[in-house]
């Protein structure tokens, strides 16, 4: 390749890299911002919000054992640990500028879920139980951001194992916020976007084929597809259950119906196949950023 194509070459792919990076993080904020309208300010929204995390706290099973990790290995401080971890790492390697980067990443995204909890108010609706913000949640902000971290800090050929790690471990902090009752549906999706839009802006770039099972389009396909899927079968549940829910609506009624297999039962089939969804995306966009 002459030097005159290899600039071509670089300025394309840089190009194609920031177009990339604004898609992803408009995308992301866009997302968040409708999530905090439809989940906080809506009486639908908020409905949904708690039935479908009634109906996790109903359905889900190995709750002990979740609540034991989630107390122990996914605790904060444990989070917070790993972070630590990673950081110092990185510092020994002599990786300055990545280091920058990774501590912006966890700061900044912890931050502003922090901010966006002090901002946002959730109105008193008259659906079930008074209910204080919780939007986004802190927990899955915090996996979400060290999990990505982890992605950025690893050397190249242990990027894929770091992916899987991060993808499974965020995807297990939401779900088991929310089956404890910690956290809904919208805290966990609108945790793991607001890391994910801090990460994209972030992230080191580097061009590499798509040489292994975690990158190219194949899974970035599937986990749109299971997105789509997942989200038309929690509207489906939603506007299957609309004729049941009077107003006000009481933490009764909301009870009743996430006890039973619909909408209960599909509910949290759905939203969990949504949480893996948007935490496999989350995984696979700073990894095919992510450069060491």
């Amino acid at each position: 390749m002459s030097d005159q194509s290899r600039e071509q070459y670089i300025a394309t792919f840089a190009r194609r890299v920031l177009r990339f990076r604004v898609l992803g993080v408009v995308a992301a904020v866009v997302s968040v911002v409708a999530l905090a309208y439809l989940s906080l300010f809506t009486v639908t929204g908020q409905w949904l919000d708690t039935l479908i995390m009634y109906s996790f706290q109903a359905h889900m099973p190995f709750q002990d054992v979740a609540r034991t990790v989630l107390h122990t290995l996914a605790s904060i401080p444990a989070l917070l640990l790993f972070a630590l971890i990673l950081i110092v790492t990185v510092l020994l390697r002599k990786r300055f500028a990545l280091l920058v980067r990774i501590v912006a990443l966890l700061v900044v995204s912890n931050g502003a879920t922090q901010m966006l909890k002090y901002l946002l108010v959730r109105p008193d609706m008259e659906v079930g139980h008074s209910l204080a913000n919780s939007f986004p949640s802190g927990h899955v902000t915090l996996a979400t951001s060290v999990g990505l971290a982890l992605i950025a800090a690893v050397p190249q050929r242990w990027k894929s194992v770091a992916g899987g790690v991060a993808w499974v471990a965020i995807a297990f902090v939401g779900v088991t916020v929310l089956s404890l009752g910690w956290h809904r549906l919208s805290d966990v999706l609108a945790g793991i976007l607001v890391a994910t839009a801090v990460a994209l802006l972030v992230v080191p770039s580097e061009w590499r084929p798509f040489n292994d099972h975690f990158r190219g389009r194949s899974p970035a396909v599937l986990a749109w597809v299971a997105l789509v899927v997942s989200a038309i079968g929690v509207a489906l549940m939603a506007w299957g259950s609309r004729t049941e829910i009077g107003q006000p609506v009481s933490a009764m009624q909301i009870t009743e119906l996430a006890v039973m297999v619909q909408p209960g039962v599909f509910l949290a089939v759905f939203s969990t196949v949504l949480i893996f969804a948007v935490s496999s995306l989350s995984v696979l966009g700073v990894d095919h950023l992510a450069g060491n």
